[in-house]
């Protein structure tokens, strides 16, 4: 490799280029530091360029030839020891060789690879990273009367917040949307340091507690993408909903377009014609509901509920979050091979406002109307 060792003692913390990195694959690979003569040593920083090491020891030696061992890692890097991880030894020794031998590791580019290598006579501090304090504040996350809060102080110097992945499901502002049953999410702590800018992460995950435990009746329909929230009761373990010839597709003025394309795939999807009518919602219907949103808090314009009973109910804000709902309607029937849906409760939104899906025609021609039925079915 280029990245030869002498590149982790050249001062360079956080060039990519100045690094020391091993090959892949090499076994227990080694780099060692030669102090030139004996000296007392009680403490090494190492500046690691990735976290792939999982069992690594720091090791003295008098003469390079016998090792003694000063401390053992069993575990990956985390964002309180990656990127910079300090390690005093429980007492000074005397030494010429200091070395980190890497037992195991493993990762995406399988290789070992450390910025700088540091070594003291005398314990050094640790050094506060923005990743070490965002995981001291994920530690504190907890749940204090409907929002997730942190409770840890953010030190001077630093500015911290945190986002949920689902804002549908926890708020910028800690707000907690009920789930259906107990649902897990992953809550990431952002910190700034702002004397330089320097940023950190961690993700730490927490169960929000949802109006139910967990599902008792049907599994849910598995259509694509997965259905976010599902809930069904005891009482409705085995029940369907079923579409007929008698079935009809329930829709006011503000969502007859999207009534319209769902008759339409209906008839081409079962050969069934089905009417839209304006109100009666009556067993074996489908019902296009666009609510008030404050009725519906938590809702962006793409989450949908799906109350599937003897009828099927579509509620959302937005006619986009309606026709979400329609596509997870058709993908259920067909899917069943008999036109029914496990009755139960859905309400699903999506993880990212922006999605993207690629199709390389340059390899593989795509006629005009499967691309058309892609960009549908997205």
């Amino acid at each position: 490799t280029e990245f030869t060792a002498d590149k982790a003692r050249d001062g360079n913390k956080t060039d990519r280029p100045s690094r020391w990195a091993t090959n892949q694959n090499v076994s227990n690979p080694t780099i060692t530091f030669n102090l030139g003569v004996m000296r007392r040593v009680q403490s090494v920083v190492i500046y690691w360029e990735n976290n792939n090491p999982i069992r690594w020891h720091v090791q003295t030696s008098t003469n390079g030839q016998t090792w003694d061992t000063q401390a053992t890692f069993t575990e990956k890097l985390t964002p309180a020891t990656a990127p910079i991880q300090t390690v005093n030894f429980e007492e000074a020794v005397n030494a010429q060789y200091v070395r980190v031998w890497i037992e195991n590791y493993q990762g995406d580019w399988n290789n070992v690879s450390m910025y700088e290598l540091e070594v003291y006579q005398e314990e050094s501090e640790i050094v506060v990273t923005p990743a070490m304090v965002a995981q001291q504040l994920a530690e504190t996350l907890a749940i204090e009367d409907g929002k997730v809060v942190m409770e840890g102080t953010v030190p001077a110097g630093y500015e911290a917040s945190f986002r949920a992945n689902y804002e549908q499901l926890v708020a910028a502002d800690g707000t907690i949307y009920r789930p259906l049953v107990d649902t897990q999410a992953m809550i990431s702590v952002m910190v700034t340091r702002t004397s330089d800018g320097a940023t950190g992460f961690c993700d730490q995950t927490m169960t929000i507690p949802g109006a139910h435990t967990a599902n008792k009746g049907n599994e849910k329909p598995g259509v694509i993408p997965e259905l976010t929230e599902w809930y069904s009761t005891e009482e409705q373990k085995g029940k369907t909903f079923t579409l007929t010839s008698a079935s009809r597709i329930v829709a006011g003025n503000d969502l007859l377009d999207v009534a319209e394309e769902l008759k339409q795939d209906i008839q081409d999807l079962f050969g069934l014609e089905l009417p839209i009518v304006a109100s009666g919602a009556q067993a074996g219907d489908i019902q296009l509901v666009l609510a008030d949103a404050a009725s519906c808090p938590g809702f962006d314009e793409e989450t949908y509920t799906m109350a599937v009973t003897g009828t099927v109910v579509l509620t959302a804000i937005d006619a986009t979050g309606v026709y979400w709902g329609t596509r997870s309607v058709l993908q259920a029937l067909k899917l069943s091979g008999d036109m029914t849906i496990a009755q139960g409760t859905a309400k699903d939104y999506p993880e990212f406002s922006t999605r993207g899906f690629m199709l390389d025609v340059g390899r593989k021609p795509f006629s005009m109307e499967m691309l058309q039925q892609v960009v549908k079915n997205m």
